[in-house]
């Protein structure tokens, strides 16, 4: 019986990529959040609509605009776009590490005596079928 693969590296490149994965669900959940703020009536919208309308009242010389939706929308998806990048490498280097660990084991002295016991019996029975 072949052990199961278990290897500190592949263990730390599955809890990088489950981070990430979290991180762009995250990221989706604050685009969601800022579509729906950019959204003409929506419920975000309109209170900001009515903080501006209150500070041009208080102070027409010194009106500033914080709603910044886009800037916030394109960061938060150049932040997704990285973490799409960064998985998809890790998926090559988790192949490479699974590899290696595979081919270890395989190498090792137990799988070695087992794969040859095995081969022994078979082979001593395929020739009695020739011989038949």
């Amino acid at each position: 019986m072949i052990p199961p693969v278990r290897d500190p590296k592949i263990t730390e490149i599955q809890n990088t990529d489950s981070r990430l994965a979290m991180s762009d669900k995250a990221l989706l959940r604050e685009i969601k959040d800022l579509n729906a703020a950019k959204t003409p009536g929506s419920q975000q919208n309109a209170a900001d609509h009515e903080s501006l309308i209150a500070s041009v009242l208080s102070d027409p010389d010194n009106i500033q605009v914080v709603n910044d939706v886009d800037s916030k929308l394109r960061a938060a998806w150049l932040k997704r776009q990285a973490i799409h990048e960064v998985r998809q490498s890790l998926k090559t280097k988790l192949e490479k590490a699974k590899y290696e660990a595979g081919s270890a084991i395989l190498r090792s002295p137990e799988v070695q005596k087992a794969h040859s016991e095995i081969m022994q019996r078979l082979v001593s029975s395929l020739v009695d079928a020739s011989k038949a």
